[in-house]
């Protein structure tokens, strides 16, 4: 088989990962994520439950520092996610987590399935980006994936879970330098966490305009990434 380009790969697996530009957003993360472990939070933030063993920014990640958006700006993120999935997304969500040792926060799932004639999730799928920034220099598994799970889908929860036994699992580690691009819709499961310390990631989620009234609480984020689409890349 011929070498495959992004959106080929992107429909048969589900997912691509790149690398980052090495910017100033990018290292300006990594000394977020850095400072956070050592326990110095900007004064109206804080780090809450929301799943167990994991604790998310809060109110918001996207104030926290413009690095957030600014890495999309950087890495032209927007023709990316045109040339794979050949939509216009728009970014709804960013999450900055935490997660710690003991049962993974997230086992096997797809966040958009129909089982038993009841639709869960976004339909069509949202599409997230997720960076697992490196604090000590070691490529530690993050999550699982199941390649090609998002174009093989049974209304029998049952028999649909089959798939994670049975089909080859690909194993996405920590880095500084890469990212994930997923279709929802794919089987992912979240590695239990080895360090006591835990570890970060930075959650990006994106969807069509329809699919917006489903996030009221991020119109001021869509109103800022939308700016992004409409100012020229200068790395381009």
């Amino acid at each position: 088989m011929p070498e495959l380009n992004d959106a080929q790969k992107y429909y048969l697996n589900g997912f691509v990962q790149k690398q980052w530009r090495e910017t100033p957003a990018l290292t300006q993360i990594i000394n977020c994520v850095r400072a956070l472990s050592a326990g110095q939070i900007k004064p109206g933030f804080s780090l809450d439950t929301k799943y167990k063993n994991s604790r998310d920014l809060r109110p918001n990640v996207n104030d926290y520092d413009p690095a957030f958006l600014q890495i999309l700006a950087d890495n032209d993120i927007p023709h990316l996610l045109k040339e794979v999935t050949g939509e216009d997304l728009l970014l709804t969500h960013i999450q900055l987590r935490i997660s710690y040792p003991g049962a993974t926060y997230m086992d096997w799932h797809r966040d958009t399935h129909i089982y038993g004639g009841k639709i869960i999730g976004n339909v069509p799928p949202v599409h997230k980006i997720i960076f697992y920034p490196e604090l000590v220099g070691d490529n530690i598994p993050k999550l699982k994936v199941i390649a090609g799970s998002q174009r093989r889908q049974f209304s029998h929860q049952i028999i649909d879970l089959l798939q994670t036994q049975l089909c080859r699992r690909t194993v996405i580690k920590s880095s500084n330098s890469d990212f994930l691009l997923f279709n929802t819709a794919m089987f992912h499961a979240v590695v239990p966490e080895p360090s006591q310390t835990g570890s970060w990631r930075v959650i990006y989620s994106f969807a069509r305009a329809f699919q917006t009234v489903n996030y009221d609480d991020s119109q001021t984020l869509i109103e800022k990434y939308q700016k992004i689409l409409n100012t020229p890349n200068a790395n381009n």
